[in-house]
């Protein structure tokens, strides 16, 4: 389990390590698929924090296809979930930090 401070306001994809085992370190750099290609290429040109106006751009316009890679590719597949995961996980009903289920926690808010 990690801790809140951990975890928080951390863009997971793109987090680099020392130690190099991080998915941007270890899959995104190796992505064949162009969006991909496109992300990681915005990352390194702004140092680690690319704008979240890129990627939705991305996904708006389904740039480099990213729309359709969705469909069939694990590097996009793995990319978008990592990606979103907070907001996957919020609106799932997961617990971000721990992963525990929380539906009887919102169901008692009601």
């Amino acid at each position: 389990m990690y801790s809140k401070a951990q975890v928080e306001n951390i863009l997971l994809p793109l987090k680099k390590r020392e130690d190099g085992f991080t998915y941007w370190q270890r899959e995104l750099q190796q992505a064949v698929h162009p969006a991909l290609k496109a992300i990681a290429k915005v990352e390194d040109e702004t140092g680690g924090n690319p704008p979240s106006s890129v990627l939705f751009g991305m996904i708006a316009n389904n740039t480099e296809n990213i729309c359709e890679g969705f469909k069939d590719d694990r590097e996009v597949q793995m990319f978008l979930t990592l990606y979103f995961w907070k907001y996957l996980c919020h609106f799932a009903n997961i617990d971000f930090y721990t992963g525990m289920d929380k539906t009887s926690e919102v169901i008692k808010c009601k």
